[in-house]
Order: structure tokens, then C-alpha cells, then sequence
């Protein structure tokens, strides 16, 4: 008899700790649900991820060639940092100085002569400074042929700008 009773308090108590089929199932429902939710925060993370991969992509803004990149290799990079440099070495501009006490005599659509290898090439002033910077004057001169064979980035030129000579 008092097997039977042990046998039947240990039914009970096996049948309580298993709970009822429903129990089970709202437990199992339960379950999904928390890893239904895991996935969709790990999904999530991933397109943050891939739209953070496509926003580190670095695309020129021009058909150019890559002169400069910063090879630092692992370091942080700051917002707004300098990391590589294009340059379109099919055209070139000349960029001169001149005292400001020609300041006047400088303006933009100035016609202006390179001086590069022997030979005068046309130019217009595209761009003057409108400030001075040691009692110096900067402006830019884009020559009428950009893509002449004897210009090369770096050059030293002469540059003349003519001025009270009417056209």
C-alpha cells in the first residue's frame, strides 16, 4: 500500500512538474517568440552593418587617378579626415602668386600666358584669392590646352597675366 502511495505522490508530483499540455505549449510559444525577436534584432544589426560597409566605400567623384592614400592601416578616421587624393592627370591649372600690390591688375577672365618648356601656351585667370597671406596674392590660371603633352603636376612655370592690353 504504501508503495502504491509513493508510486502515485511521485505520479503527481513527475505530472505537476511536467505541467499540462497547455502550459507546454504556451512555454514552447514563449520560446519561439523570444527567438523570433533574437533573430529580428540580429537582422537588423546586420543591414546596420551592411549600410555602414556601403557608407566606409570611398567612390571619386570623377574618372581620375588615385595620387595619395593614407596607409595607416587600422587606424580610427575621424569625420571629415583626408584619406586619398584623385587627381584628373589629363588637365592641369597653374597655381601663382604675386605681391599684393598687384592685387588690382588680377581678376578673374584675365587673359594670362604659361611658360612652360620653351613655349607660351594661352591661359585664363579662373580664380583669384580675396585674401593675402604674407603680402602674397594666390590665384589660378587653366591654361586653353589642359591636356599639353610638356605639362606635368609639380612643374615650376612663369606665369604672365596681361592687363590694360585691350582684346
Amino acid at each position: 500500500m504504501r508503495r502504491a502511495e509513493l508510486s502515485y505522490d511521485e505520479a503527481i508530483l513527475l505530472l505537476t512538474q511536467m505541467g499540462s499540455p497547455a502550459n507546454e505549449r504556451k512555454r514552447v510559444e514563449a520560446g519561439l517568440k523570444v527567438q523570433e525577436l533574437e533573430l529580428s534584432i540580429f537582422e537588423k544589426s546586420l543591414q546596420e552593418s551592411a549600410r555602414l560597409l556601403e557608407d566606409a566605400r570611398i567612390l571619386s567623384p570623377q574618372s581620375a587617378t588615385l595620387t595619395f592614400i593614407n596607409n595607416q592601416i587600422g587606424s580610427l578616421v575621424p569625420q571629415g579626415t583626408q584619406i586619398a587624393i584623385v587627381s584628373d592627370l589629363s588637365c592641369f591649372k597653374a597655381e601663382a602668386e604675386v605681391t599684393d600690390g598687384y592685387a588690382n591688375r588680377i581678376h578673374i577672365g584675365a587673359p594670362a600666358t604659361i611658360e612652360v618648356a620653351s613655349q607660351r601656351l594661352p591661359g585664363t585667370v579662373t580664380n583669384v584669392s580675396p585674401t593675402t597671406t604674407n603680402g602674397v596674392i594666390n590665384f589660378v590660371v587653366v591654361p586653353d590646352a589642359t591636356d599639353h603633352p610638356e605639362l606635368r603636376s609639380g612643374l615650376r612655370l612663369n606665369v604672365f597675366v596681361q592687363y590694360g592690353i585691350e582684346p
